[in-house]
This record gives structure tokens, sequence and C-alpha cells, in this order.
């Protein structure tokens, strides 16, 4: 007759286990999505930790696991109403260089469009982005009012089913 050993867990992964619930329960981490980081200014805001696991600077609760995060909160210095729109880089959207922006750069995600806001101005829309961070590197068409800001999406499909949106941003300092 065989014997079948059965193996139990070390204290030390109990232990480490529990901290993990523990940790988990007191800090849940929500809205975790993969996303791919298509430009300098995504990538600047992560860090690694543990060699292999990237953590983004806007999460509090990681910041309190991993304090070398140097989490800093951005000071907001002004709200505004907005409608908000959508547009793609299609020419029908935009012009003839329908992948840039009116600024000089690359179309990308986190860009808006607006006319009163400087080109770099840095803006959160809470009720629709949470903590996001937008950045205005275009401009639109000049009877848009100075109310309306206009997020770039990669297709047209997803620009024409976002519609449009009553809110407010928040102007942030970084």
């Amino acid at each position: 007759m065989n014997k079948t050993t059965i193996k139990t867990p070390s204290i030390s992964l109990i232990i480490a286990l529990f901290l993990i619930s523990l940790i988990i329960s007191k800090f849940p981490v929500m809205g975790i999505k993969a996303q791919s980081m298509d430009t300098e200014a995504q990538v600047k805001d992560l860090y690694v930790i543990q060699e292999n696991s990237l953590a983004s600077v806007s999460s509090p609760a990681l910041a309190i696991l991993y304090p070398s995060l140097g989490y800093k909160e951005s000071k907001v210095t002004g709200k505004m109403q907005v409608s908000v729109t959508a547009y793609s880089s299609t020419v029908s959207q935009t012009d003839s260089t329908p992948f840039i922006t009116a600024s000089g750069k690359n179309v990308a995600d986190g860009i808006i469009a607006n006319n009163h806001l400087p080109f770099g101005t840095k803006v959160k829309i809470p009720a629709l982005f949470g903590e996001k961070v937008f950045e205005v590197q275009d401009r639109m068409h000049s009877r848009k009012p100075d109310s309306q800001i206009d997020i770039w999406f990669s297709t047209y499909n997803e620009a024409k089913s976002f519609g449009v949106k009553q809110t407010y941003i928040e102007i942030i300092e970084d």
C-alpha cells in the first residue's frame, strides 16, 4: 500500500498569505486595467515594483505599501463646467494631418482639444475618468465654445459612441 504524504504549509507561508489578505482588505485596488504605454508621459508616472510589476504613482494605496513610489497628490488649481465630446484621427473630424495635434505632437491616449486652455494644461475629468490625467495638446474649430473639450479616441466608433456629456474638469498642477 502506497502512503501519500501530505505536506503542510510552513508557518511563514501561512503568515505571508494572512498578511496579503489583510493588506488587500485594508487597501483594495480598484479599477486595475492593463494598458499599453504609448507615450513617454504615460510611462514616467509608473514605477517598477518587485522587478516585474508596474504601479502608477496615482495610487495612494500602492504608495502606502511601497513608499518608494513617492506618491504626491495633484493640486487642483481650478474647475470648469464643460461639454465633453470626442474625436478620432479622421480627416472629416480634423484636417489634412489627422495624427498631428495643433501643438505639433502626435495624437495619443490622454490628449484633449480645447480653445481656451493653453497647450500643456493638465486636467482630470473625475466624473467620467476618475484620476486619469489628460493634457491639452489640440484645438477645435473656432466656432466651438471655450467650455467644450474634445477627447481623442483611437477609433471613429469609440469617439462616436462616447457622445456628448456635461460635467466639470479639474485643472491640475503637476
